[in-house]
């Protein structure tokens, strides 16, 4: 089960698969860049890079896999999400953009959920 920053460590969880996914020349060399964003923080994309923001969390089938009971010992029950990532790559030309969104899509269909491992990952 991912702890409470699960939401929240979910755009880096994702940035760091995409970081394995791009590991060979041309992008390695090019000094691809992977950066996390929220609302306004950061105004000047990379100029070769791909961002990633959270835009919509949404529970998934039934909810909980048990009812919540405060103050019960232990972790609390899991709950399956839904995270809508928007995916901006920034590169010099258009051809290369769309390469960035290929491959990127490429991984996430390859990799769609996300373990706790993944989410707590330091």
């Amino acid at each position: 089960m991912a702890m409470h920053r699960g939401i929240a460590s979910a755009c880096e969880a994702i940035a760091g698969l995409l970081r394995g996914a791009f590991l060979e020349a041309p992008f390695r060399e090019a000094g691809l860049r992977f950066e996390t964003r929220i609302g306004q923080a950061h105004d000047v994309p990379p100029a070769f890079g791909i961002t990633l923001a959270i835009y919509r969390v949404t529970e998934v089938g039934g909810g909980r896999s048990a009812p919540p009971v405060l103050g019960a010992p232990g972790p609390a029950p899991s709950i399956a999400l839904s995270v809508g990532v928007l995916i901006t790559a920034h590169a010099p030309t258009a051809i290369t953009q769309y390469e960035l969104i290929g491959r990127t899509l490429q991984m996430l269909a390859a990799h769609p959920v996300l373990n706790a491992e993944e989410l707590n990952a330091d």
